[in-house]
């Protein structure tokens, strides 16, 4: 066995496992991201019909904590991106150029 295929073998179980954390932490903030636009929802209506500075300013929280939840999401995405490269060149398999900058595939796509 040579060095790389040693080192391959001892790095691919962490990247296997660091990738699959990294998609459960990335579906609790979807979840998360959801239950927020539920509630957001919920309190434009209660404002609609209420007085509105009492609420406000918890919904602008929510829209502040929304928008760092996409923040951290991307970052999530990318990487889990970069991951899939760790595993991929510790298999030998060559990374073409915009998986190489950190851009893989589906970079622009956001969910």
């Amino acid at each position: 066995m040579s060095i790389a295929e040693g080192i391959s073998s001892a790095i691919l179980p962490l990247v296997q496992e660091l990738d699959i954390k990294v998609i459960s932490i990335r579906q609790a903030q979807l979840e998360l991201q959801k239950e927020i636009e539920r509630l957001t929802t919920a309190l434009q209506v209660f404002i609609s019909t209420s007085d509105p500075p009492i609420l406000e300013k918890e919904i602008n929280r929510l829209n502040s904590i929304k928008k760092r939840l996409n923040t951290l999401l991307n970052v999530l995405k990318k990487v889990q991106q970069r991951l899939k490269n760790c595993e991929k060149f510790s298999r030998g398999e060559e990374l073409d150029f915009w998986e190489k900058i950190g851009w893989g595939q589906n970079s622009g796509s956001t969910t």
